[in-house]
Formats: structure tokens, C-alpha cells, sequence
């Protein structure tokens, strides 16, 4: 198999979290999941002002990223996601 055929394209969602609980960030990252998500995770960040927040990160399919984007802007507190197309 060559290396073009083994690519698959990948969307990354992405938004900054500050203001909900661990145990909310928990179930937001298991329903990302049982939606169709290839994978979900939150990496710990320092955002201004010394604020202690985290970087929501989901990895969809292209035909589940923007299901899984509203999703994200239902089930968190976030105002926006970021997204950026990956192989």
C-alpha cells in the first residue's frame, strides 16, 4: 500500500474551556464519543491572567465534524470552535 493511499482525512475541532467542572468536561468528552468522535481529550492550558482552563479537542470525519461541532457548542460553555482539516 502506498504512502497516498494509507492518508485519511481528518477534521480537528478545537475550543478553550475555562469556566466548567472537571466532572462536566467529563461527560461532555464521553458524549463527543458515543457521537461519532475518532477520538476527544482536554490538555490542561494557562490562559490570561493566570486562568486555569483546557484545550477541548475532538478528532471526527469530515461527514461528522460539523454535527460534532454543534455538539460542542451545545454540551460546553464555549462561544466558539476552531477547526482545521488534517490527513
Amino acid at each position: 500500500m502506498s504512502d497516498a493511499e494509507c492518508r485519511e482525512e481528518v477534521v480537528l475541532l478545537a475550543c478553550n474551556i475555562d469556566d466548567m467542572t472537571g466532572e462536566e468536561l467529563g461527560h461532555a468528552l464521553e458524549l463527543m464519543l458515543r457521537q461519532g468522535a475518532l477520538d476527544a481529550w482536554h490538555t490542561p492550558i494557562v490562559m490570561k491572567k493566570s486562568r486555569p482552563a483546557v484545550v477541548f479537542s475532538v478528532l471526527a470525519r469530515p461527514a461528522d465534524a460539523a454535527r460534532l461541532r454543534e455538539a460542542l457548542l451545545v454540551h460546553t460553555s464555549t462561544l466558539g470552535v476552531r477547526w482545521q482539516t488534517l490527513q
